[in-house]
């Protein structure tokens, strides 16, 4: 609270008034300071406690990255002569090796005047237009007053996919037109247009696909591309050539070590960060008796160690079971260790025992198979019954013979409609060849079938999301088909289907975001589930735990803004006291340099009167 600055300094009584009153009002202010004092602190804990969070922040990103097993799919690709062919692999692509020769490269097929044209302002279409026949359609292409540069520009700017280039000969000019795409559909002519002085379109280069020859003995096949890329060559693997070889090269495709010992140890660096962070932040100096803004919280000493158990405890679903046996310890220090070359040993040896050493996952009884936890699912065996299994959406129609025509069959999932116009000759198995050709094309994921001389149709997936409708004869009648969700139990706790999978709420505190799938037609009580997450899936949880908007970090970050927000109320509560006691000391004071000025003024007038006597008398 700030003091008044206006002076109120005795000039009868010669009293320091300001300074008395500020004086007097600095021990009146001393509770109020304490609570301020009070207030910074807790301040001072909640800022602590936000910087260990945003260091948590960090190992959740890197946790995330491996608590799963799709964190462990990266794959890297060499080949034996780069200058051949070279392959990329996207992540879970599959492994293994190939090997081929390079046939043939990809290449734009190409048309030139056959003669030598002197000048560009040459013209070489009078007829004004060009007509190619590009990919089996004719296209024609207005070229102005024709002359070689019209023509060239024309073509260039026409967007046909063909583009047009002017060389020098060094003895004139020709006129070269490339498809911009490779390959053998890349093939067009120039049917007509171009003038004698030009000469015929001569084929340049003819547009053939890339080829290459997997093997070399009886079972040797060829792979063909439109251009140098062969995608998906294998699942996930695409192959680029460069060359012609016939020469064997192989390309071999392998699960990425060192890109998971860069992500395993971004992992580390992020948990000794936060570690850190909690150590500066709960320290204590003895040579200052100073501690720290969480000296002695509760709180911090809960992450500490749930950080620290969740790295070292073991993961008896690994073969390894212990982290150390892949590199990961904890020093005397409480700093988290890892030791790249074990890492790679053991994920040489073991992929598997190293990947399940860091992730998420469970063995199942009965039909139930595990799919999914949330982090703050903990290791544990849970029973699962379905009160309600999954229903496949069916539908069947025309057990009376087929709809007097003219009659068009349509079938509808979502937004998608495959349909079949039945024809004056078709029976039932025809209508069935053509619907089900007309629904896979459409993408719908629906079988039909010949049953008991109907025809039905299935979802191939079981629950709502299966769900279709038929129009049986094109009246717009649509009648639905509707697919069931699985509802039961976890342990207990209620869980909602997709299709055959149950899935706890999020929401629920102990079991939220836990899955399970259920064998189709499966009741009762079904089966277990025994989940066990491995250290990085740990760390998440624990960070969960403690950040989460109940989690012991947050609760304690809760209760220090309560503390403060009373602190502030209260210290306003006695600023407006102070001030008002500050008003009440000014006021006395300068009623009592009123006072004495009128006893002066009094004393002055006695003396003045006794001075007159005085005199009168000595007369």
């Amino acid at each position: 609270m700030a003091t008044s600055s206006s002076s109120v300094d005795g000039l009868i009584s010669g009293l320091d008034t300001s300074t008395l009153i500020n004086n007097l009002m600095a021990i009146e202010r001393q509770p109020r300071d304490a609570m301020d004092v009070r207030r910074k602190a807790q301040q001072s804990a909640i800022d602590s406690i936000n910087a260990i969070t945003t260091k948590l922040a960090a190992v959740s990103t890197a946790a995330a990255a491996l608590q799963r097993p799709s964190g462990w799919t990266l794959r890297t690709s060499t080949s034996t002569n780069d200058a051949v062919a070279v392959a990329s692999a996207a992540a879970g692509a599959s492994v293994g090796t190939l090997s081929f020769t390079v046939a043939a490269t990809a290449t734009a097929h190409a048309l030139v005047t056959g003669n030598s044209i002197a000048a560009t302002d040459t013209v070489i279409a009078s007829g004004g237009t060009l007509d190619f026949t590009i990919g089996g359609e004719s296209v024609s292409v207005s070229v102005g007053s024709g002359t070689l540069q019209e023509v060239s520009d024309a073509i260039n700017a026409a967007g046909i996919g063909i583009r047009a280039a002017i060389v020098n000969t060094g003895s004139g000019y020709r006129l070269q037109l490339a498809a911009n795409s490779t390959g053998a559909a890349s093939a067009f002519t120039l049917d007509s247009g171009i003038d004698p002085v030009a000469g015929s379109m001569l084929v340049a280069t003819s547009g053939t696909d890339a080829r290459i020859t997997v093997g070399s003995g009886p079972g040797a096949y060829d792979i063909t591309s439109s251009s140098n890329r062969f995608a998906e060559v294998l699942p996930g693997v695409a192959v680029t050539v460069k060359s012609v070889s016939a020469s064997p090269v192989t390309v071999d495709i392998a699960a990425d070590g060192e890109g998971l010992a860069t992500k395993v140890k971004a992992l580390v660096d992020a948990l000794n960060a936060a570690i850190g962070e909690v150590k500066t932040r709960t320290a204590y100096d003895p040579a200052t008796k100073t501690a720290a803004s969480l000296n002695g919280e509760s709180a911090a000493r809960r992450l500490t160690a749930a950080l620290s158990a969740a790295i070292t405890g073991p993961v008896n679903q690994s073969a390894l079971v212990a982290p150390g046996l892949a590199g990961i310890s904890v020093d005397r220090n409480g700093q988290a260790v890892f030791d790249k070359s074990t890492f790679l040993a053991a994920y040489e040896k073991d992929p598997a025992a190293v990947e399940r050493l860091f992730t998420q996952g469970a063995t199942s009884t009965g039909s139930v198979q595990f799919a999914f936890a949330g982090d703050r699912v903990a290791a544990g065996t849970y029973a699962v019954t379905v009160d309600s299994p999954a229903a496949t959406a069916t539908q069947s129609g025309y057990g009376g013979g087929l709809p007097a025509l003219p009659a068009t069959l349509k079938v509808r999932l979502g937004d998608k409609v495959a349909s079949y116009e039945v024809g004056v000759s078709d029976d039932l198995a025809a209508v069935r060849a053509g619907i089900q050709s007309a629904i896979d094309t459409a993408g719908l994921g629906i079988d039909a079938t010949e049953d008991s001389g109907e025809l039905r149709f299935t979802a191939r997936v079981a629950g709502l999301k299966g769900s279709f409708e038929v129009d049986w004869d094109g009246s717009g009648t649509w009648v639905p088909a509707a697919g069931v969700d699985s509802i039961g139990t976890i342990d207990g706790v209620t869980a909602y289907g997709d299709g055959t999978s149950l899935t706890v709420p999020a929401a629920d505190p102990r079991l939220g975001g836990l899955t399970v799938t259920i064998e189709t037609g499966a009741s009762g009580a079904v089966g277990a589930v025994t989940y066990e997450p491995g250290l990085a899936q740990r760390l998440a949880s624990a960070i969960k735990f403690a950040t989460d908007d109940d989690g012991y970090l947050s609760v304690a970050t809760t209760a220090r803004q309560g503390r403060i927000d009373a602190l502030t109320r209260s210290i306003d509560s006695y600023d407006r006291r102070l001030a008002l006691r500050q008003e009440t000391l000014k006021k006395q004071y300068a009623a009592l340099e009123v006072a004495l000025g009128q006893m002066k003024s009094q004393s002055e007038w006695l003396a003045g009167q006794l001075s007159s006597l005085y005199a009168n008398q000595s007369k």
